[in-house]
Protein backbone atom coordinates (compact mmCIF):
# COMPACT_ATOMS: atom_id res chain seq x y z
CA UNK A 1 0.00 0.00 0.00
CA UNK A 2 1.17 3.52 -0.75
CA UNK A 3 -0.12 7.03 -0.07
CA UNK A 4 -0.37 9.43 -2.99
CA UNK A 5 -1.42 13.03 -3.24
CA UNK A 6 -4.42 13.14 -5.59
CA UNK A 7 -3.38 15.66 -8.25
CA UNK A 8 -4.90 14.39 -11.47
CA UNK A 9 -8.63 14.63 -12.12
CA UNK A 10 -8.90 10.82 -12.29
CA UNK A 11 -7.31 10.39 -8.83
CA UNK A 12 -9.51 13.10 -7.33
CA UNK A 13 -12.64 11.51 -8.85
CA UNK A 14 -11.58 8.14 -7.43
CA UNK A 15 -11.52 9.66 -3.94
CA UNK A 16 -15.00 11.16 -4.45
CA UNK A 17 -16.32 7.77 -5.61
CA UNK A 18 -14.72 5.97 -2.67
CA UNK A 19 -16.36 8.44 -0.29
CA UNK A 20 -19.70 7.60 -1.91
CA UNK A 21 -19.15 3.84 -1.63
CA UNK A 22 -18.12 4.09 2.01
CA UNK A 23 -20.51 6.79 3.24
CA UNK A 24 -23.64 5.97 1.25
CA UNK A 25 -23.43 2.31 0.28
CA UNK A 26 -21.53 0.83 3.24
CA UNK A 27 -22.49 3.12 6.13
CA UNK A 28 -25.85 4.59 5.11
CA UNK A 29 -24.78 8.22 5.52
CA UNK A 30 -25.71 11.05 3.14
CA UNK A 31 -28.24 10.66 0.36
CA UNK A 32 -27.84 8.77 -2.88
CA UNK A 33 -26.98 10.90 -5.93
CA UNK A 34 -26.69 10.30 -9.66
CA UNK A 35 -22.97 11.13 -9.81
CA UNK A 36 -22.21 8.49 -7.16
CA UNK A 37 -19.64 10.89 -5.69
CA UNK A 38 -19.40 12.81 -2.42
CA UNK A 39 -17.74 16.20 -2.84
CA UNK A 40 -18.21 19.80 -1.79
CA UNK A 41 -16.71 23.25 -2.33
CA UNK A 42 -13.94 22.65 0.21
CA UNK A 43 -12.44 20.05 -2.15
CA UNK A 44 -11.67 22.76 -4.69
CA UNK A 45 -9.82 25.23 -2.49
CA UNK A 46 -6.20 25.87 -3.37
CA UNK A 47 -5.07 24.93 0.16
CA UNK A 48 -6.86 21.57 0.04
CA UNK A 49 -5.00 18.32 -0.36
CA UNK A 50 -6.59 14.93 -0.90
CA UNK A 51 -4.49 11.93 0.05
CA UNK A 52 -5.31 8.50 -1.35
CA UNK A 53 -4.23 5.14 0.01
CA UNK A 54 -3.66 2.86 -2.97
CA UNK A 55 -3.29 -0.90 -3.04
CA UNK A 56 -2.58 -2.69 -6.32
CA UNK A 57 -3.81 0.31 -8.31
CA UNK A 58 -7.07 0.71 -6.38
CA UNK A 59 -7.92 3.58 -4.06
CA UNK A 60 -8.79 1.91 -0.75
CA UNK A 61 -8.71 5.00 1.46
CA UNK A 62 -8.88 8.77 1.18
CA UNK A 63 -8.53 11.79 3.48
CA UNK A 64 -9.00 15.50 2.78
CA UNK A 65 -6.89 18.14 4.52
CA UNK A 66 -7.70 21.86 4.58
CA UNK A 67 -5.62 24.75 5.90
CA UNK A 68 -7.17 27.91 7.30
CA UNK A 69 -6.28 30.88 5.14
CA UNK A 70 -8.67 33.41 6.64
CA UNK A 71 -11.76 31.44 5.75
CA UNK A 72 -13.86 28.87 7.53
CA UNK A 73 -12.89 25.22 7.65
CA UNK A 74 -15.35 22.40 6.87
CA UNK A 75 -16.13 21.51 10.52
CA UNK A 76 -17.09 25.14 11.15
CA UNK A 77 -20.21 24.64 9.04
CA UNK A 78 -21.44 22.39 11.86
CA UNK A 79 -19.95 23.98 14.99
CA UNK A 80 -18.68 27.43 15.95
CA UNK A 81 -15.02 26.97 16.98
CA UNK A 82 -14.42 30.70 17.62
CA UNK A 83 -14.21 30.24 21.41
CA UNK A 84 -11.65 27.45 21.00
CA UNK A 85 -9.68 29.50 18.47
CA UNK A 86 -9.40 32.39 20.95
CA UNK A 87 -8.42 30.11 23.82
CA UNK A 88 -5.76 28.36 21.73
CA UNK A 89 -4.28 31.70 20.67
CA UNK A 90 -4.01 32.77 24.32
CA UNK A 91 -2.51 29.48 25.53
CA UNK A 92 -0.08 28.77 22.73
CA UNK A 93 3.38 30.33 22.90
CA UNK A 94 3.73 30.71 19.12
CA UNK A 95 1.25 31.98 16.53
CA UNK A 96 -1.56 29.50 15.96
CA UNK A 97 -2.81 28.26 12.63
CA UNK A 98 -5.72 25.92 12.14
CA UNK A 99 -6.42 23.12 9.74
CA UNK A 100 -8.92 20.34 9.37
CA UNK A 101 -8.82 16.76 8.24
CA UNK A 102 -12.01 15.09 7.16
CA UNK A 103 -13.88 13.16 4.52
CA UNK A 104 -11.96 10.13 5.75
CA UNK A 105 -13.17 7.06 3.90
CA UNK A 106 -11.57 3.62 4.01
CA UNK A 107 -13.01 0.60 2.22
CA UNK A 108 -14.67 -1.86 4.59
CA UNK A 109 -12.06 -4.55 3.85
CA UNK A 110 -9.25 -2.20 4.97
CA UNK A 111 -11.04 -0.26 7.69
CA UNK A 112 -9.77 -2.21 10.67
CA UNK A 113 -6.21 -2.58 9.44
CA UNK A 114 -4.43 0.25 11.18
CA UNK A 115 -1.86 0.83 8.43
CA UNK A 116 -4.25 2.53 5.99
CA UNK A 117 -5.61 4.93 8.60
CA UNK A 118 -2.28 5.83 10.19
CA UNK A 119 -0.59 6.31 6.81
CA UNK A 120 -3.30 8.71 5.66
CA UNK A 121 -3.18 10.60 8.95
CA UNK A 122 0.63 10.86 8.87
CA UNK A 123 0.53 12.30 5.34
CA UNK A 124 -2.10 14.81 6.39
CA UNK A 125 -0.06 15.75 9.48
CA UNK A 126 3.08 16.32 7.44
CA UNK A 127 1.20 18.59 5.04
CA UNK A 128 -0.14 20.57 7.99
CA UNK A 129 3.19 20.77 9.82
CA UNK A 130 4.94 21.91 6.64
CA UNK A 131 2.38 24.73 6.43
CA UNK A 132 2.73 25.82 10.07
CA UNK A 133 -0.58 24.36 11.24
CA UNK A 134 -0.70 24.03 15.03
CA UNK A 135 -4.25 22.77 15.67
CA UNK A 136 -6.74 20.57 13.85
CA UNK A 137 -10.50 21.14 14.03
CA UNK A 138 -12.75 18.17 13.25
CA UNK A 139 -16.19 16.74 13.69
CA UNK A 140 -16.05 13.06 14.55
CA UNK A 141 -18.95 10.74 13.93
CA UNK A 142 -20.34 8.93 16.93
CA UNK A 143 -19.13 5.51 15.76
CA UNK A 144 -15.48 6.63 15.57
CA UNK A 145 -15.17 8.72 18.72
CA UNK A 146 -13.28 6.10 20.78
CA UNK A 147 -10.54 5.77 18.16
CA UNK A 148 -10.05 9.52 17.89
CA UNK A 149 -9.86 9.91 21.66
CA UNK A 150 -7.09 7.27 21.70
CA UNK A 151 -5.22 9.41 19.17
CA UNK A 152 -5.42 12.41 21.50
CA UNK A 153 -8.37 14.36 20.13
CA UNK A 154 -10.30 16.39 22.70
CA UNK A 155 -14.07 16.58 22.40
CA UNK A 156 -15.13 20.17 23.10
CA UNK A 157 -18.92 19.93 22.93
CA UNK A 158 -21.78 17.47 23.22
CA UNK A 159 -22.89 15.53 20.17
CA UNK A 160 -24.64 17.41 17.37
CA UNK A 161 -27.11 15.88 14.92
CA UNK A 162 -26.17 16.57 11.28
CA UNK A 163 -29.23 16.08 9.10
CA UNK A 164 -27.37 15.91 5.75
CA UNK A 165 -25.14 13.12 7.04
CA UNK A 166 -27.75 11.33 9.11
CA UNK A 167 -25.44 10.95 12.12
CA UNK A 168 -24.38 12.55 15.37
CA UNK A 169 -20.94 14.15 15.43
CA UNK A 170 -18.70 15.57 18.14
CA UNK A 171 -16.71 18.77 17.63
CA UNK A 172 -13.11 18.00 18.58
CA UNK A 173 -9.59 19.38 18.35
CA UNK A 174 -6.01 18.18 18.61
CA UNK A 175 -2.62 19.86 18.63
CA UNK A 176 -1.02 18.73 15.40
CA UNK A 177 2.46 17.98 16.70
CA UNK A 178 0.96 15.79 19.47
CA UNK A 179 -1.08 13.82 16.95
CA UNK A 180 1.91 13.34 14.66
CA UNK A 181 4.08 12.26 17.60
CA UNK A 182 1.49 9.69 18.66
CA UNK A 183 1.27 8.30 15.11
CA UNK A 184 5.03 8.00 14.64
CA UNK A 185 5.78 6.41 18.03
CA UNK A 186 3.56 3.38 17.38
Amino acid sequence: MEIRLAKEEHDISESYRLRYRVYVEEEGYFRENEDREIKDGFDERKDTRIFNAIYKGTVIGTLRTNIDNNSILPPELIYDYSKFRKQAALRYAAPVKFGSAGMLAISRKWRYQRHALTSLLKSSCLYGLNNDVTHILVTINKRSITLYKKLGYNVIEDEIWVEDVGEYVFPATVELYKLYSKLTIR
